[in-house]
């Protein structure tokens, strides 16, 4: 049949009026950017600005409008097949391409509304002030001797209290950082230890890696048998040096010969030996032998 008449000419079950690709086979009709042309015959699947071929030699997807999930299309990222940081990944697929430590999606003002649906939430950092924007591509935008992440330290794209505006040199002063962990001293939970992800157990301000009692509890780590669980008690069942609060099972039996099913829940330090059941029953009978020998009297 020519096609002059062929209502089907890629015979793929759809007809040729409504199919999104009249001549490419594609009976699932798919469309990921919704642009009205099908995956199968569309040259930019994502609709990113970028084609499918370039995408694929470049190692960004192209089926993935924000490979690197920073809130900008691939097409959109500055110098987006350039590696600006110089950390190995091309700026399409780096989400801080300049390297300051703020997203490039913060830095160019883009919030929830915004991102793209292709854009992992879970992965995205948004801006909290789209009003003030910093250079994606200049660490810093200011020229004021100190990089953006260094200014907005919580890098959320706002200036909070404490921190200096990154589009204001004049504000800039040198950054203290006894650790040389990346956080400034007056930000910095434990100042003199170094730890970049400032971990704070109990949030009491005082970071893990220099809190002498890291679970609040009012037991010192070096004494506490269980330093990250709450245990002012340190109930040991099992002996084992390790708390029952974070024992995750039993390991000995307190009785010789004895054996723990190896649960915290099945076992107790007044089992019998080799049982997993309570001796309550038997001791309330011998409770009871007493009063039965008494009545007889």
């Amino acid at each position: 049949m020519g096609d002059a008449c062929d209502p089907d000419d890629d015979n793929d079950g759809t007809a040729d009026g409504r199919d999104l690709c009249p001549l490419d086979a594609d009976p699932a009709q798919r469309d990921h950017d919704a642009d009205g042309l099908g995956d199968a015959c569309d040259d930019d699947i994502d609709g990113d600005g970028l084609d499918n071929a370039t995408e694929a030699a470049a190692g960004t997807d192209p089926a993935d409008a924000d490979s690197d999930d920073d809130g900008l299309l691939d097409g959109e990222e500055g110098d987006w097949d350039q590696d600006t940081d110089g950390d190995g990944l091309i700026n399409a697929l780096d989400p801080d391409s300049d390297g300051d430590g703020i997203h490039d999606g913060v830095e160019a003002g883009v919030t929830v509304r915004d991102a793209h649906p292709d854009t992992d939430r879970a992965l995205f950092a948004a801006d909290q002030d789209p009003s003030t924007r910093t250079d994606p591509l200049d660490p810093d935008t200011d020229d004021g001797t100190l990089p953006d992440g260094a200014e907005d330290t919580n890098h959320n794209g706002r200036i909070d209290a404490g921190e200096t505006d990154p589009n204001f040199a004049a504000d800039d002063r040198p950054v203290v950082d006894r650790d040389n962990d990346g956080i400034p001293n007056e930000a910095d939970n434990c100042p003199d230890d170094a730890n970049p992800q400032q971990s704070d157990l109990d949030g009491d301000g005082i970071g893990d890696v220099c809190d002498d009692d890291r679970d609040d509890d009012g037991i010192g780590n070096v004494r506490d048998n269980c330093p990250d669980d709450p245990n002012v008690d340190q109930l040991d069942v099992d002996g084992d040096g390790i708390g029952d609060a974070c024992d995750p099972e039993d390991t000995s039996d307190p009785f010789a010969g004895g054996s723990f099913s190896g649960s915290d829940t099945a076992d107790c330090a007044c089992d019998a030996p080799g049982s997993d059941r309570s001796p309550a029953p038997l001791a309330l009978l011998l409770l009871a032998l007493p009063l039965m020998r008494r009545r007889r009297r």
